[in-house]
């Protein structure tokens, strides 16, 4: 079959990213031959591998883990069971860095490294800095190392096996971190593509969703001194709860960053003074 005529058979079942990824990966064409190969006829064991991965896909089950990889900041990113599948959303704390750090830093912490997506997209961002992944899934991190591999900056990083930051000391310039924010009591309510197939570690952030936050601001203060800035990932309806948790812990909050939706989705804040506070929205 020709793959213009199974992109229109297939149109309104799968999203067009989704059923031109399928095809590219099935016919081994590359992003920049799309167009020019779109006339070209599959053979029989194409057509087979393509109609099993459409079954797999009509399972539910996302093309990021039927591939085990996917992109992130332009960047090709491996996935494992132990690692999310990198979201658009997340992006919003690359850009938050970017802005508000007017000089690079030289140093950045990823608590819950997962792929290693943020840190590794910080980096190349970077190229002058050295980085620290934290992971509690040990196949988290040979994920997040493979992914330093092929994304050339394997040098100058390292990815431990630990506890949120329990075994680092000494100030970073920028600490990032995406940690389980989802209430255990809607998990069951997300989309079946989230739930049953992303690991639910980390996801279930606890009774109110923020059982991992907490436990990352009492432990956070010996990565960082008054210089140093830290970018969290929150759920869209919980800037105002977060806000108030860095206050209690005596930190100063100074940006809400909102994604593309127009969601609260980066809490910048520091060791800061709270009469210096600036809850302003960027």
């Amino acid at each position: 079959m020709i793959i213009n005529a199974l992109v229109q058979q297939y149109a309104k079942e799968l999203p067009p990213k989704d059923l031109r990824l399928i095809i590219q990966k099935v016919a081994n064409i590359k992003d920049d031959e799309w167009f020019e190969k779109k006339h070209r006829e599959l053979n029989e064991t194409e057509l087979l591998i393509f109609h099993k991965i459409l079954q797999r896909r009509r399972n539910g089950e996302p093309v990021a883990r039927i591939f085990e990889e996917w992109e992130f900041w332009g960047l090709p990113f491996y996935l494992s069971k132990e690692t999310l599948v990198p979201r658009p959303d997340t992006e919003t704390i690359i850009e938050a860095v970017l802005k508000s750090c007017s000089t690079p830093p030289s140093t950045i912490l990823d608590l819950g490294t997962g792929s290693g997506c943020i840190l590794i997209s910080l980096l190349t961002e970077y190229p002058d800095a050295f980085g620290i992944g934290i992971d509690i899934s040990k196949n988290a991190l040979k994920t997040a190392r493979r992914n330093a591999v092929r994304n050339s900056v394997f040098q100058r990083c390292e990815f431990i096996h630990a506890d949120w930051s329990d075994p680092i000391c000494g100030a970073f310039d920028i600490i990032v971190s995406n940690p389980p924010y989802i209430d255990t009591k809607i998990i069951e309510s997300l989309e079946a593509e989230v739930r049953n197939f992303d690991p639910i570690l980390a996801l279930d952030g606890g009774k109110d969703g923020l059982d991992s936050i907490k436990i990352i601001l009492r432990k956070i203060k010996s990565c960082m001194n008054e210089q140093t800035r830290i970018f969290f990932e929150i759920g869209y309806d919980q800037a105002d709860n977060v806000m108030k948790l860095i206050t209690d812990f005596g930190f100063s909050t100074t940006s809400v960053h909102k994604d593309l939706s127009e969601h609260q989705r980066v809490i910048e804040f520091s060791y800061g003074d709270k009469s210096k506070k600036n809850e302003s929205q960027a």
